[in-house]
């Protein structure tokens, strides 16, 4: 099945199909490791990131979004909360990006110290 995609920054087109869309270096499309590697992905998609600009943010005339990202706790006990926290965040830091807004989303300080 043909997909159409269209970037909201430059207003490209292009299409392609889900068999075309590979997201692992050296793996066929659609292939699945059967453990997760984070070490394959991040080589590639950080890099990228890092050259495109991605984690930087300079003020101008765009309408400004901001969310800070709360420190772990101190007992350094993460759990599904965390995650969900952390995911909606980055819900919200992308679609603010993709609206054209001058999305930042920073690391806050810690605000209770309770453990």
């Amino acid at each position: 099945m043909l997909h159409d995609f269209t970037d909201t920054r430059s207003g490209r087109q292009a299409q392609f199909t889900l068999e075309s869309v590979s997201l692992l270096p050296n793996s066929t499309p659609m292939e699945t490791p059967k453990t997760y590697e984070p070490q394959n992905a991040e080589e590639k998609w950080y890099s990228h990131w890092m050259n495109k600009g991605y984690f930087h943010s300079v003020p101008d005339n765009r309408e400004p979004y901001t969310v800070v990202i709360p420190p772990p706790n101190v007992t350094g006990v993460l759990h599904m909360g965390h995650m969900l926290n952390n995911t909606i965040q980055d819900v919200l830091v992308r679609r603010a990006r993709m609206l054209g807004k001058n999305a930042c989303w920073v690391p806050g300080t810690d605000h209770a110290s309770i453990a």
